[in-house]
Parts: C-alpha cells; structure tokens; sequence
C-alpha cells in the first residue's frame, strides 16, 4: 500500500495523527467545548457572588455545577 494515500494526507492536512480517528477527534472536540462553556459558566458565577473564592462559594459550585456532594471529588 502506497503511503501517499488519501487518508494520510488528511491526517496530515488536520494536523492529527494517522492513528487517531475522526470520532476522537469530534468528542475532543466537543469535551473541550463543554469545559469552555463550563468555565465560563463558573466565571460568571463567581463574579455574581462578590468576584472572591471563598470555601463556601466553592461548596455552593461544586453542588451545583458538578453535581456531587461537598468533601466528595
């Protein structure tokens, strides 16, 4: 098999490895958008609580943003 095939070229063209599918790339793709939007969410928040992290404002986004339990990671 030729090593100039097109599919190496686009791996080559997106910058990606040749190993490293379509699909992880769209979910990398997507896991970082989330976390984007996420800090910003939590930027946002903590801007409207006095701009200041303090333990409970940390408690407060860790039950509302993560969903878990305080003391819990």
């Amino acid at each position: 098999m030729a090593k100039n095939s097109a599919l190496s070229a686009g791996a080559w063209f997106f910058g990606a490895e040749r190993n490293v599918s379509i699909i992880a790339r769209g979910a990398n793709w997507l896991n970082a958008l989330r976390a984007t939007r996420n800090d910003s969410q939590i930027e946002r928040y903590i801007n409207e609580h006095g701009g200041v992290l303090t333990d409970s404002l940390e408690r407060e986004i860790t039950q509302k943003f993560a969903n878990a339990e305080p003391g819990r990671y």
